[in-house]
């Protein structure tokens, strides 16, 4: 901002706050209207206050110091109890509330569990899989894998992001693979002793081919549900 630029006097009042606790104006500020979201995607700090300032009144409000708890950390901020006309704000804080979803992650986890093993156990006929015994093993082993990939998946992003997503989802599918490709050889010919090791490592590859496919195209359609 230079001086005479709209809002420069907001701009310098930022840049001249002073906090008793060591924290200073990042240059980072946004106007918002209403129940507006601020969003903060790049390098944000680690720990952190969160400075507001109504120029209506001529006063700062801030929340107290967070940190950030997961590498996409949502905070919910409260203004109902913040009274701009007291005659003092000294030491009034603004509460600043976690509002990760939860209860979403846990909805879309079981969401997409779900939809990998209907899928691939769909593909298990299509290889002329028949048999309880022989449906039963690749469920129960399609549901086990699937429960491992998803939630190391699931922390992954929760902690890391969407890069280190698409890096771990590739290295832990390629060893569910083998995992797989390694059970159903083993035990789908002693299940049933017509069936073929070639065709069991083929369905194992071509599985996970699908649900790999399948996982990227979702956590592209919708960011969401990773």
């Amino acid at each position: 901002y230079q001086e005479g630029d709209k809002d420069y006097d907001i701009w310098q009042t930022f840049v001249e706050y002073e906090d008793t606790d060591g924290f200073y104006f990042l240059q980072q500020f946004h106007h918002l209207r209403g129940d507006g979201t601020y969003v903060w995607g790049y390098y944000p700090p680690r720990t952190f206050k969160i400075l507001f300032y109504f120029p209506e009144y001529d006063r700062f409000v801030t929340t107290d110091i967070h940190e950030r708890y997961a590498f996409d950390s949502y905070f919910r901020v409260d203004f109902s109890h913040v009274n701009l006309t007291a005659p003092s704000m000294e030491g009034a804080f603004i509460p600043a509330e976690k509002s990760y979803d939860y209860g979403w992650e846990a909805i879309s986890l079981v969401a997409r569990i779900l939809l990998t093993v209907v899928i691939e156990l769909g593909l298990a006929l299509l290889f002329r899989y028949r048999g309880k015994r022989l449906l039963t093993f690749l469920a129960d082993v399609n549901i086990t894998t699937q429960i491992v990939l998803n939630v190391i998946l699931n922390v992954v992003n929760y902690h890391h992001g969407a890069l280190s997503f698409i890096l771990y989802y590739i290295f832990v599918e390629s060893i569910i693979f083998l995992l797989e490709a390694v059970a159903y050889a083993v035990f789908l010919p002693r299940i049933s002793p017509t069936e073929k090791r070639g065709k069991a490592i083929l369905y194992a590859w071509v599985a996970n081919a699908l649900s790999f496919v399948l996982g990227m195209g979702i956590a592209i359609l919708i960011p969401g549900i990773f």
